[in-house]
């Protein structure tokens, strides 16, 4: 069963599970690996939902690199189903369209408008 911890700041140092014994053909152990957890880790009763939370007031909190990885995520899927991207934008630029740069833009800002910054 693995058992998760963390530092005395807070930062999750990761999930540490027993190996079973190796046995032999005759069902003999024959090799026990030893689990070595990393000194002053503080076991927790759960991994927290993301790497980067913080483990404050005996609960695992979002720090805001997190925060704000989730929201570049749902920026950037709302952008690729408006079929508005970079590519798009260079190649609109190069042909010199402005209609299509315009509507680009404007697509953009929808988006920017529909996922607010704090989700």
């Amino acid at each position: 069963m693995a058992r998760y911890y963390r530092d005395s700041e807070g930062n999750y140092l990761g999930a540490f599970d027993s190996a079973p014994p190796v046995l032999d053909t005759d069902g003999e152990i024959i090799e026990v690996f030893e689990v070595i957890i990393p000194a002053g880790a503080i076991e927790v009763a759960a991994a927290p939902s993301h790497g980067s939370d913080i483990f404050t007031g005996g609960n695992w909190v979002a720090t805001q690199a997190r925060l704000d990885s989730d929201f570049e995520d749902a920026r950037k899927s709302e952008y690729e189903k408006e079929g508005v991207s970079i590519e798009a934008m260079i190649v609109a630029m190069w042909e010199n369209d402005p209609q299509t740069i315009a509507a680009l833009e404007a697509k953009r800002q929808a988006v920017k408008l529909r996922v607010p910054k704090n989700i």
